[in-house]
């Protein structure tokens, strides 16, 4: 093993060895009751409580969220920590290999599932080590969804409510250990339809309304990619018509808005919308825009009490504190949606969403003392 500066008292070997049986354990998004099943059995044996609420049929999946908890010192706050149970396809068949220069990836048909494996491996690993040492720490909650990959169905089904937790942790963030995001976007999905007039292309064409035609001048009048520094906009399927010889009555395109200032993503929708009422309205055609939510944008102070304790923990396990903004969601949207303080931070994982996704056991080790250190 490489340099483990600051990662006394992690079993790295132990924690090696828990990654990769949790990696063995299928877990796509929907189909998490095998490992939600692993990891509450592991919890037990740590001796902390375990419930499971009820978002399986609420987002259509086989298990629930679980929350743990783990009693600590009398009188200070609970800390609470979030990861997520599923992977991104293909998740089913995963393997961990581990090279002899300690980085772990796939078998290289699947993803490694290190997100967010990685973050469930070193929670578990954190709480062995303080139960093994006798560390005075905080009360915990360990939160674990289902279904964040699709856009944390799982965690918006959660009743927060549930939680003692005010401040969440949210290790689910690529980049190096002690990496920080202090601000993460709004997420807003589209799907607009266009409603023409079917009729034949080649005896009548004059008598239909060309769906696709008339989102084709809508989409050419929308902004595309980065509208602002702030704000994107993308749509990534359009499918419409049912066969070459006839005036397609039907289009639909989906895409989505991503940007760190919520009131201007919407602003963003409205604009886009006006632009598809308005070539329909001329072309006498009909629309509807389907918008969901997913995320809601945050900011977390850089000098808030959170940052404050997370660049602590770093400093105390030698670690460099780095702040950033992410354009991708977590779970950590919705804890901030709720009222939490919440950062999410790096968890030991590179080239995620691919065969190619890694992480190493150096990596692993920090990111596990770091997690001690949060608790104390």
């Amino acid at each position: 093993m490489g340099d483990t500066k600051g990662t006394c008292g992690v079993n790295a070997a132990r924690l090696v060895e828990r990654f990769c049986s949790l990696v063995a354990v299928d877990n796509p998004s929907y189909g998490e009751r095998a490992m939600a099943d692993a990891v509450s059995g592991m919890l037990r044996a740590l001796g902390a409580t375990v419930e499971e609420d009820g978002a399986a049929a609420i987002v259509g999946g086989s298990a629930g969220n679980l929350i743990a908890r783990i009693p600590g010192e009398a009188g200070l706050p609970t800390v609470g920590f979030c990861a997520h149970l599923d992977s991104v396809a293909p998740a089913k068949g995963k393997r961990a290999v581990v090279f002899d220069d300690g980085t772990i990836r796939s078998a290289g048909d699947t993803v490694l599932g290190a997100d967010d494996l990685s973050a469930v491996a070193a929670l578990l690993e954190a709480v062995c080590v303080l139960r093994e040492q006798g560390i005075a720490h905080r009360p915990i909650e360990l939160i674990f969804t289902v279904c964040e990959e699709p856009y944390t169905k799982g965690s918006r089904a959660l009743d927060v409510e549930r939680l003692t937790a005010r401040e969440i942790f949210v290790p689910d963030l690529t980049g190096a250990v002690g990496t920080a995001a202090i601000a993460a976007p709004t997420i807003l999905a589209l799907t607009v339809t266009v409603t023409g007039r079917a009729s034949h292309a080649g005896f009548a064409p004059e008598a239909g309304i060309h769906a696709i035609a008339v989102a084709a001048r809508a989409l050419t009048r929308c902004t595309l990619g980065h509208v602002d520094e702030d704000t994107t906009v993308g749509f990534g399927i359009i499918h419409g018509g049912t066969a070459s010889n006839a005036v397609p009555e039907r289009c639909v395109l989906e895409g989505e808005i991503r940007g760190y200032d919520d009131a201007r993503a919407w602003e963003e929708c409205r604009r886009l919308q006006d632009i598809f009422e308005q070539e329909c309205a001329a072309a006498g055609a009909a629309v509807t825009v389907a918008v969901e939510e997913r995320t809601r944008a945050y900011t977390v102070g850089a000098d808030s009490a959170i940052a404050r304790r997370f660049a602590d923990a770093c400093a105390a396990i030698g670690v460099q504190p780095t702040q950033v903004r992410t354009f991708g969601g977590s779970d950590a949207n919705t804890f901030a949606a709720r009222g939490r303080d919440t950062l999410v931070i790096a968890n030991a994982m590179s080239s995620v969403h691919s065969v190619e996704e890694f992480t190493t056991v150096d990596e692993l080790a920090r990111l596990c003392a770091l997690l001690i250190e949060l608790m104390r």
